[in-house]
């Protein structure tokens, strides 16, 4: 491994490490959000906020239900509230029984029932039920450094599997997070591709390459991606199934090939990244709205929105490390200051969500 690509990885820990802090001690911040660019093209306005929230880390909904999207589930490091779509009335709030906080929560979804998961970096990586209990955590041997965690039902059995990169390979766990495999070398972070209807295991290898596995562990597909990268988010932008990354201060769009097809320079170093493709009304072409955060010490995430062409459309400093984005029909909802939620929209040309 390079000499920059050890910083970079030790760069990511300490800030995790100062993200820690926060959860012990959140940060009050009262400061009005800066928009840099596009204040005429994007409305927003408060969606919801609770006194009991912080810094918010997933938004995420049930999709595919017969009835539509009801509730939202909005996450901070230690707790998640179940809100209701159209009344804004919080039906759940859960604390999590997990001594290191939840730094990448998110939830999988069995009929009625659902599963929290903490998927790392640096908290421990594992599972709880939808009370907030443990169900298990990823053990491993000592010499293992675990960094994320993601899951997929590959095999369409009706139950999810887990799989974990470490800095020794990528492993594979039932849903009770025993092991059941390990495959390849040093694993930087995991998602879940899929490709005509099947499902594959992604993976950023610590000597920059992506790799498609299938559930046995077989190695399908290699990518030598142009440009260094940490992680990956597959987003159906601007066309097909491409990979959103970012290296450095800029964030990066490449496709299945590895060949970059967007970038663009925010300025200052980028510790994780989140994005999501929207249908403002009656434009038919998708925007892509993308939030990075930066590090803790700065406390501060980055909004900005590109239309289908790739420029930019709108752009603002949000005053907390948010990395709370979903799209709901044309309204973008962005986890904005500690403990709100904003909705986004294009003025006059976009309904909201009720």
């Amino acid at each position: 491994m390079s000499k920059n690509r050890k910083n970079q990885i030790l760069d990511k820990l300490i800030t995790y490490f100062f993200l820690i802090l926060i959860i012990v001690y959140p940060i009050n911040v009262h400061a009005e959000q800066e928009i840099i660019f596009g204040i005429n093209n994007v409305r927003k306005e408060i969606f919801y906020e609770s006194s009991n929230l912080h810094t918010i880390t997933n938004i995420a909904v049930k999709k595919n239900t017969p009835s539509g999207i009801n509730n939202v589930f909005i996450f901070s490091q230690e707790i998640l509230q179940i809100v209701n779509l159209a009344e804004k009335n919080v039906l759940s709030e859960i604390r999590f029984d997990w001594s290191s906080g939840v730094l990448r929560p998110d939830v999988i979804f069995d009929g009625v029932n659902f599963t929290i998961i903490s998927k790392g970096p640096v908290a421990k990586l594992g599972a709880m039920d939808m009370h907030g209990r443990k169900k298990w955590i990823f053990n491993h041997d000592s010499n293992i450094l675990e960094n994320t965690m993601t899951a997929g039902d590959l095999d369409k059995n009706g139950s999810y599997e887990f799989y974990v990169a470490t800095n020794k390979s990528m492993i594979q766990l039932d849903n009770m997070g025993n092991k059941i495999w390990s495959k390849g070398n040093g694993v930087l972070d995991v998602e879940i591709f899929e490709d005509d209807k099947k499902l594959y295991v992604a993976s950023v290898t610590y000597n920059n390459r992506i790799e498609y596995r299938d559930f046995n562990g077989n190695l399908i597909k290699t990518i030598n991606p142009k440009i260094n990268i940490f992680d990956i988010e597959f987003i159906k932008w601007p066309n097909n199934t491409n990979v959103l990354t970012y290296f450095g201060s800029k964030i990066y769009i490449i496709d299945q090939e590895g060949v970059v097809l967007f970038h663009y320079n925010l300025g200052k170093d980028i510790y994780s990244i989140k994005g999501v493709p929207i249908a403002f009304g009656d434009i038919k072409k998708p925007f892509i709205a993308i939030l990075a955060k930066f590090s803790s010490t700065i406390g501060k995430s980055m909004l900005c929105i590109f239309t289908y062409e790739g420029k930019l459309f709108y752009q603002e400093i949000i005053n907390s490390p948010s990395q709370g984005i979903i799209a709901i029909d044309n309204t973008l909802l962005v986890g904005n200051e500690y403990g709100k939620v904003f909705k986004y929209f294009i003025k006059g040309r976009t309904r909201d969500v009720d």
